[in-house]
């Protein structure tokens, strides 16, 4: 049994990215319910984000992001498989067994 040590510090670094993510299937939803119980959706200046605050990727999949209490970045992410990245998994395992 591996031990882990804690220790205090004074104070908390910020990362600045997202460090915990749920995926969702359903995110026009699941912001509902996080709007509803009081959660602000992040904004990134950056990014074009629909009125919801969810930004869609190139590829269609759906993001939005906001912070717990602590600040921390957390996101809930709604994939959309593609037909692309079947066929190139397909493609890669195909050429795994090639060799």
């Amino acid at each position: 049994m591996r031990r882990r040590r804690a220790a205090l510090c004074a104070t908390r670094a910020q990362p600045g990215y997202t460090v915990l993510g749920w995926r969702v299937t359903d995110i026009v939803a699941t912001i509902a319910d996080l709007v509803s119980g009081g959660v602000v959706m992040a904004r990134d200046g950056g990014m074009e984000q629909d009125a919801q605050g969810v930004w869609t990727t190139p590829g269609g999949d759906r993001i939005a992001w906001f912070e717990n209490p602590d600040g921390n970045v957390l996101d809930a992410p709604h994939r959309v498989r593609s037909t692309v990245s079947a066929a190139t998994r397909s493609l890669t395992r195909n050429q795994l067994h090639q060799k």
